[in-house]
């Protein structure tokens, strides 16, 4: 899954929300402001989920969150070492003695696993051509569904099943909208089946229609 924001367009709507001052109620104990947050977040986050290493064991999970500079990171770094959540381990950080922080240039990466620490890879590269939408839109998020563990499915599936989408024939989502002009965008939002036969827009219909058929959606 990758996640591309317009951090001044969100801070934008975020102040006109009202949401700044609620949100640094609570980064007081970190000792930033969510105006520090925002303006070093680079608006990039890619996560990834992956089998477990044997039989019974957790999946491993590997985010990345891009910063802009390290002068934020390393103040919640700091202040999460003196509340004793945080310890040195080598060259990295462990964060409640289960989850490991790696401070790299340009991101923060977070993980369960240390030896997915030594991996370079891009998880936002599985996404066609994010990394330029991203720059060019406000907001663009993609997620590719056939890699979610089965767990999760069955533990979000419902949800999803509520609007008579079944994941099972989902490749893809991808959703991008353009800037903000009067508190309004305009965006796109791309479906991928897994089925690559049948016309696309046949299966949206026949969504739609189930939906209609479960009351999901008006007349």
């Amino acid at each position: 899954a990758c996640l591309g924001l317009d951090m001044e367009t969100i801070h934008t709507e975020f102040k006109n929300d009202g949401i700044l001052n609620q949100a640094n109620n609570y980064l007081g104990f970190l000792n930033i402001t969510m105006e520090d947050l925002m303006s070093h977040l680079s608006g990039d986050l890619s996560g990834i989920i992956l089998e477990p290493r044997e039989e019974g064991g957790d999946h491993r999970f590997f985010v990345e969150i891009g910063m802009k500079d390290p002068e934020v990171s390393d103040k919640i770094v700091g202040r999460l070492k003196e509340l004793g959540l945080l310890h040195k381990e080598g060259q990295n950080y462990k964060l409640m003695n289960n989850f490991t922080l790696v401070e790299k240039e340009q991101k923060l990466l977070f993980t369960n696993d240390d030896l997915l620490t030594r991996m370079t890879f891009d998880p936002s590269s599985q996404a066609t051509l994010f990394k330029s939408k991203a720059e060019q839109n406000s907001l663009i998020f993609y997620l590719h569904f056939p890699s979610i563990p089965d767990y999760l499915l069955h533990q979000y599936g419902n949800q999803l099943e509520s609007f008579s989408l079944n994941v099972d024939e989902l490749e893809s989502i991808e959703i991008i909208q353009g800037a903000l002009e009067d508190r309004k965008a305009q965006g796109t939002i791309k479906i991928q089946f897994l089925d690559h036969e049948e016309n696309s827009l046949s299966q949206i219909v026949n969504y739609v229609q189930e939906m209609y058929k479960s009351d999901n959606i008006g007349a």
